[in-house]
Formats: C-alpha cells, structure tokens, sequence
C-alpha cells in the first residue's frame, strides 16, 4: 500500500503565490459560488499547505473544474484538458488557456502535456486531473485511469481526492437559488517509494482514490 510517510522533497518550498488574475477571478466568482451554487468545502485539512500536489476529483459536470480550484484557493491550479475543448470556440479556447489549461490529446500518449504536467508540478503548483478521465453521470467511479498516479510517482507528489457533489443541478433550481454543491477533500494518497512497479504502485493509489471517494460520497 502506498505510504502516507511525509519526505523533505523540494515541493515544500515552491509554493508560488496565486496571480493577480487568479486572485481577482476569486474575489469576483466569490459570491456565485457561496450564495447561487451554495458551496460548501468540508475537508480542507487534508489539502498539503508546503507542497505541489495532484488534485483528482470526480467529473460530471461543466461546473467541475471552477468549483474544485476555487475551493482550493489560494493555491493556483493548472488544468488536464482534453483538446476537443479547445475546438468548441475561439474565444473559449483563449479562456482555457487564460486560465492555466493543458491541452491533452487522450488518443494517445501525449509527451508535450505529460512534460507541461511535470513542470507544472515541479514548480510547486497543483495540477488537477480528472481520473475518470471524462464526465460521467452514470457509474461514477467504476471505470477510473491511473495516468494520475503515475504523474504522483514521477514527481513524488500526493494525490489528493476531491468528492463534489449537485443537489438540485437543474437550471431552474439555479434560478430559484435552491442549489447547492458540495466539495470534500479526502487524505492525500503519497506514492510508494519501495520496489514496487510503477504500473502496480499507480494501479493501487487508484484503488484507495476510488475507496476513499466512496467513502467522501456518503
């Protein structure tokens, strides 16, 4: 099983300080996300204050990505994002990338994402990965990938699961202001730094993230 032994590695000591523009984005996105979506964050112990770390959250909602790094703040993310995103607009690929997104090409290995993600990390920023690699409404959790784990091997990162939840996620919920989401933050999962295979290791760190979200969903 993968040890939650702390280290003295490197990423307790780059921690960059949000950008102005993440800063602002926060302050303006404030109250939509506390007063029309009713944000609630339980958890925030678990996320690490003196390093880099992958925060892996559950997907099944465009609401996904603003909720999980908002309520990380003031920690700055960068994002894993499937280059079909980037195909959608113009103006929307300009706001990905605005906002630190990554584009990844899914259908194969990616080398140029997979060394922007390494960087990223290396420099003492969290990285959020999707496991399940894309949305899914139905049969959460079941299928999940373990291309996270194997970029928290590599830079000896945690993983930290990230539980959200929608109540009421209906349009006409939002308008009558009767929603609310739920972000939790489980315990972060540290690569094993035995002589365990890579490809062993990452298939149990993505074994205790699927436990530990089922536990965070109750």
């Amino acid at each position: 099983m993968p040890s939650r032994r702390k280290d003295n590695s490197r990423h307790r000591t780059l921690i960059p300080r949000p950008s102005a523009l993440w800063s602002f984005s926060h302050f303006v996105a404030s109250f939509f996300f506390r007063h029309v979506l009713g944000l609630r964050i339980q958890g925030s112990e678990n996320l690490p204050l003196d390093r880099a770390f992958i925060l892996a959250p559950n997907h099944q909602n465009n609401f996904d990505p603003p909720v999980a790094a908002f309520s990380i703040y003031p920690r700055m993310c960068y994002f894993l994002a499937k280059k079909e995103l980037f195909l959608v607009h113009p103006l929307y690929s300009a706001v990905l990338t605005l906002y630190n997104s990554i584009k990844i090409d899914r259908t194969g290995k990616d080398l140029s994402a997979i060394k922007k993600a390494l960087s990223v990390l290396n420099k003492g920023y969290v990285l959020m990965v999707f496991p399940e690699g894309t949305r899914k409404i139905d049969n959460q959790l079941e299928e999940i990938k373990s291309g996270a784990a194997f970029l928290s091997i590599k830079t000896k990162v945690p993983l930290v699961p990230c539980f959200i939840k929608y109540k009421n996620p209906l349009k006409e919920d939002l308008l009558k202001g009767k929603m609310r989401v739920d972000v939790k933050f489980g315990k972060p999962i540290h690569p094993f730094s035995g002589t365990m295979p890579a490809s062993r290791t990452a298939d149990t760190m993505a074994a205790i993230w699927k436990k530990q979200m089922k536990e965070l969903c109750r």
